[in-house]
């Protein structure tokens, strides 16, 4: 395409990624440089200022300029290096694409789409607690027919030992039950009369105020403690043996079961993109497209966060041949509608359905099709294709990626993205991407 011929003006038709200096020739050496997009472009554009620039134009077309594809790092697609101000005007997109952080968090039932998703996920939480069933067996043995040493769990999950279910000094301990069978004792419980403190459970446990729960090894015991000091045994007295061990009715017992509380966690990702499930330090990753995990932690913490990596900007892009109707599924990643394109001789009608317009090329003839909407021109034969980019945007509709899409040693940006000297925006009638 051609403009009128004005004296001292270099225009450039920009159809690829590149140093526009360079693609500007001899017309480089012109005051005013005139460049206008005729084709959308993934890729960087460069502007170097140079001492006889008086006036920088960059005309979008109603072209998408995008910095990098979705599946890559986000990258600025407009360089200037320069003291003067490059004037953008025209519609279109310029975004530095790439991938944006998409994470949320929570401490209950979930179920939402999270900023930056294009599906919700769903988190479930139960609550129930896990009892641990102590065996009839013992660790060790002893004389006179008195088993010693401590008694494990027989039911310890893979991977947890009965010091990371209990929590430290058995915190997360929610109940325990008792039988009246009696026996001799543990040997090596406690050290004199003193229970030690990192070994200490509860001193509210069982039925009086005056019982403590401790570990010794892998099992669990439960003796009375002084009135006033809770780490003093007073029942046994100083001894190494467990002699005055009792139950809840008080006739001498051991315990066969301690529930801790218990925390699972049912995670269903319905984006199109995998998450990484967290609480505390325990991972799980969730396969998007309707994938499902689960995630269970001993203890009474129900926080959660998850993260993943969405694509800022998609594709909305298709080729053929004569009329029909392009659906959203064979539309591009992002399409969101249909595309109805109807031929009569060399007018060309498309109807974009889509959310974000599309830039159609029929043979010679090409027109930018708003989204939702209708219009006809004229082309040649009966190919076509088109292309549009469907981007994240903010809360105020801006596109949103984790680059600026202005750079360069000649522009100044806000805290999202906003040029403030070196790029003037006023005539731009298309969008620009924010970073978060």
């Amino acid at each position: 395409m051609s403009v009128p011929f004005i004296s001292n003006l270099g225009f450039t038709e920009v159809s690829t990624a590149g140093t526009l200096n360079t693609k500007a020739g001899s017309k480089d050496a012109l005051p005013v440089q005139y460049y206008k997009l005729t084709a959308d472009i993934t890729g960087v554009l460069t502007i170097n200022n140079t001492a006889n620039h008086a006036k920088i134009i960059l005309d979008m077309n109603n072209r998408n300029l995008v910095g990098a594809a979705g599946t890559g790092s986000a990258t600025t697609p407009i360089i200037y290096n320069g003291d003067d101000t490059v004037e953008i005007k025209g519609g279109g997109l310029i975004t530095s694409g790439g991938q944006i952080n998409v994470s949320d968090s929570g401490n209950s039932a979930y179920n939402q789409t999270p900023s930056g998703g294009d599906g919700n996920v769903t988190v479930a939480i139960n609550t129930s607690g896990f009892t641990l069933n102590f065996s009839q067996n013992y660790v060790g043995g002893g004389g006179s027919g008195s088993p010693f040493g401590g008694r494990g769990p027989n039911n310890t999950p893979a991977g947890q030992s009965w010091s990371s279910l209990t929590g430290t000094n058995g915190s997360n301990i929610t109940g325990a039950s008792f039988t009246a069978v009696s026996y001799a004792g543990i040997q090596g419980a406690a050290t004199g009369n003193t229970i030690s403190g990192s070994r200490r459970m509860s001193t509210t446990a069982g039925n009086s105020p005056r019982t403590a729960w401790f570990y010794y090894g892998s099992g669990v015991i439960k003796k009375r403690v002084s009135t006033t000091n809770a780490n003093q045994v007073t029942e046994p007295t100083n001894s190494t043996r467990d002699w005055g061990f009792d139950d809840v009715n008080g006739s001498g017992g051991r315990i066969t079961g301690v529930t801790v509380n218990s925390r699972l966690f049912t995670v269903t990702n319905n984006n199109t993109f995998d998450i990484t499930f967290t609480s505390g330090t325990q991972s799980v990753t969730v396969t998007s497209g309707g994938g499902t995990a689960t995630l269970r932690r001993y203890d009474a913490t129900q926080a959660f966060s998850f993260t993943g990596s969405a694509p800022s900007v998609q594709p909305v892009e298709a080729t053929g041949t004569g009329a029909q109707t392009v659906t959203a599924g064979s539309g591009g990643a992002g399409a969101t509608g249909t595309v109805v394109i109807g031929i009569s001789g060399t007018d060309f009608t498309v109807t974009n359905n889509n959310s974000v317009p599309i830039n159609f090329v029929a043979g010679t003839g090409s027109a930018t099709i708003n989204a939702t909407s209708t219009s006809t021109f004229t082309g040649s034969g009966t190919s076509w294709s088109y292309t549009g980019q469907n981007t994240e945007n903010d809360g105020d509709g801006n596109p949103t990626a984790t680059a600026t899409a202005f750079g360069g040693t000649g522009v100044t940006n806000s805290g999202t993205g906003v040029p403030s000297s070196g790029i003037d925006t006023t005539n731009f009638t298309g969008k620009f991407n924010r970073t978060s």
